[in-house]
């Protein structure tokens, strides 16, 4: 219904306003950060109606983990446990891993279609 997006010296913030019950709507965001493989680096919250934070222990998932160590991810953030120079080379190293994979699909799929075409020929 809305949306705002701010790009912000800690990092990119977007604002959805969406039609929805918050607790299904907190299941969606909670499968792409467990399951895409960038989905790590996404922290989406999700608040109901009246503006009440949705946990993910309200939905049986466990809170999330440390990009670094696996440790609780509040703990880590509260206390500074990792330098922001280790975070950034965590992220370009996920980052950049999730690129190589979808060029090599790509180039796989291209030179899949370029020996079909030579058989077509």
């Amino acid at each position: 219904m809305h949306q705002e997006c701010y790009c912000e010296n800690t990092g990119n913030v977007c604002y959805y306003c969406v039609k929805g019950n918050a607790v299904e709507i907190k299941k969606i965001t909670v499968e792409i950060e467990n399951n895409l493989s960038v989905g790590r680096l996404f922290d989406m919250d999700v608040l109901d109606e009246n503006g009440t934070h949705i946990e993910r222990m309200e939905i049986g998932e466990s809170p999330r983990t440390c990009l670094l160590c696996g440790n609780p991810a509040k703990e880590c953030a509260r206390s500074r446990t990792h330098s922001v120079a280790e975070l950034e080379q965590t992220t370009k190293e996920l980052l950049l891993k999730e690129f190589q994979e979808q060029d090599s699909r790509r180039i796989a799929e291209l030179a899949c279609r370029s020996l079909l075409y030579e058989v077509c020929t």
